[in-house]
Order: structure tokens, then sequence, then C-alpha cells
């Protein structure tokens, strides 16, 4: 219910109320029940040498867990757009003065939010708001154009741009299109190019994106030395002119927040993602174990680990059901 409460967009809800639901567990519980069949043949053959199991564990054991991993895996790739889709991203406009970020804020926005005017620098501070895309919540920031100046004001509007976009999520970097490269723009690609190498701990590559604003008018910047430069994840043409003028900014947005294309399947839960993360990695030391030739005793533990911390996510116990499925597949005692 918790999840339902903190979520920030349409779709962050959505996912909330599947949870609730069951929907993840529905995806959870057939693989648990291979990891139980398999960690049931892995303690009967050790607990019960005497009842003659048979020993066919080896080819049956690994492709189970093989099949077990992959599904977790599947489900961990979806984890971090989880996270986005439910608490959202942040996103930091930036370029010099007068290239249109603050029209292309508004236009994201559809009000008028930010002042815009033909005078350079007219935004000295950073604007916050918040917006929807592709039903992912930006927490966004108009910030003030980078440029060297000697106000004071504008000095400390720059140093809060610096920090808003060092603390981004997604960086959209806005360059007018329609005049050649300049010295202001060289200081906006300068910011980005001594930014450390990730955006908020997200690969820059992926979370930058390049608009070549303006695209209404005709092109006058060769943007190729920048995007050498700087490997933005995505290069977009945009002008807020134009009905659909900000239409692939918007697709792009919503991809960089993701990381890419959206999974299908979307894990929104960090304690379940925990659980996810150590249910793989107990699973890929059991068949690396199992490779290596490991004793099958200590094989299963790492086993019973991963079913564990997928019981964590649908509530069963592993103990219970784990004897069940020894005395009912292995018919032990008869």
């Amino acid at each position: 219910m918790l999840d339902v409460v903190r979520a920030n967009s349409n779709t962050g809800l959505d996912l909330a109320i599947q949870q609730l639901a069951g929907w993840l567990s529905a995806r959870i519980e057939p693989l648990r029940h291979e990891l139980i069949g398999a960690l049931a043949h892995m303690e009967a053959m050790v607990d019960f040498v005497e009842d003659d199991i048979p020993a066919r564990l080896e080819a049956s054991a690994v492709s189970q867990l093989e099949k077990v991993r992959h599904g977790v895996e599947t489900l961990l790739r979806g984890a971090e757009q989880g996270i986005v889709l439910r608490e959202g991203a942040s996103l930091a406009i930036v370029g010099s003065p007068n290239v249109g970020k603050s029209s292309i804020m508004n236009g994201l926005l559809g009000l008028e939010r930010s002042i815009v005017t033909p005078v350079a620098g007219t935004t000295r501070d950073t604007i916050e708001e918040h917006l929807q895309i592709g039903g992912i919540a930006f927490r966004t920031v108009d910030t003030a154009g980078l440029t060297n100046s000697e106000d004071v004001v504008e000095r400390i509007g720059v140093e809060r741009s610096v920090r808003a976009l060092a603390g981004a999520d997604v960086a959209l970097l806005v360059l007018d299109g329609s005049r050649p490269y300049g010295p202001p723009d060289e200081m906006a690609v300068e910011t980005l190019a001594g930014t450390p190498a990730s955006l908020n701990g997200n690969s820059q590559r992926q979370r930058l994106i390049l608009a070549l604003n303006k695209s209404d008018l005709p092109t006058e910047l060769d943007a190729s030395h920048i995007i050498t430069r700087l490997h933005p994840g995505e290069v977009v043409s945009s002008t807020t002119l134009q009905p659909d003028g900000l239409a692939s900014l918007r697709q792009a947005l919503e991809r960089a927040a993701v990381g890419g294309e959206r999974h299908e399947v979307t894990v929104g839960n960090v304690r379940h993602q925990e659980a996810l993360r150590r249910a793989g990695e107990a699973l890929s030391t059991a068949l690396d174990g199992m490779d290596q030739g490991t004793p099958l005793d200590l094989v299963s533990l790492d086993v019973r680990a991963a079913a564990v911390a997928l019981g964590e996510i649908t509530g069963a116990d592993v103990d219970d059901e784990l004897l069940d499925r020894i005395f009912r597949d292995f018919c032990i005692g008869k």
C-alpha cells in the first residue's frame, strides 16, 4: 500500500497497483517452484543416501537452475526502470543564454512557467517544475545560461546550474541550431565535458540528450564535433514554434529516463529488487560450483539461499514445502 501512496505518476501508480494485486508473485512463484524441485533432489541425495535416490541430478538440476536464473535476470533488467517509473527522474535543461531552454521547458509543461524574451540571460536562477512525459514524472530544472559573467547574481545562477547538472538523472543540452558554434556554446559544452563520467550515478552516454533547437530556421550549426566530444545518448531537432516540434525530444527524454526502451516486466519495489539480486547471485554461485565439482551439500546451500530470497517476495516458507517435495517426489521411507 505504501508504494501506491508514494507513486509520482500514473505509470508508477499502475505499477504499484499491479504489485498489490500479486502481479510480481505470479511471476516469481513458478521460478521458486523450479528451485524447490532442484533443492529437494539435492537434499534427498545428500541426506537419504540409503534410499537409493536416482542420480539424475547433473543435467536436470543444471537445467532447472539455469531456467530460474534466466527468469530472475529478466526481472532484474526491468528493476531500474521500475524505480524510475515509480519515483520519477530529475532533468536539468542546460545551455548557453538565449538558445531556447525556457521555451522548451514551457513547451514541455504546456504553460508559460519560465520567462521568455529576446534578451539573453533572462533566466538568472534555476526554475523547478514537475511534468509527465510518457507516464514518467520528471522533476525539471530550467537553469541559468552557462556563460562567463562579472555580474554577481548571474555568476550565482551559473553555479546553481552546474550543481543541478551534476545531480540530474537526465541532462538536456540545448544548442541553437540556427547559429554557428561560438564561445557561449563552448562554455556549455565544456561544462558537460567536465561533469563526472556519470550523471547521478548513471551512464552519461545514455542520459545526455543534445537538442538542436530552433529547427524551424535554416541550420547553421555543425554539431559533429560536439557529438564526438560528448557522446550524447541521442541527438534530436526541436522547435517550440510548430505543433509537433517537441515530439522527438519527448520520446528521447522518456528513453533516457528508463535507460533505453521499456522492458515488458518492471519491478518498482527496492526490497524486491534486492531479494532478486541476492537470488541471482546465489544461483550463479551454485551453477559455478556445480561446474567446478563443488560438493553437493555446499551447492545446495546456495540454492536454498536463492529460494529463501524469492520466498521473501512471495511470503512463502522454504522448509515446509521442501520436506513435502522430498517425501512426495522420492518416496522416502517407503
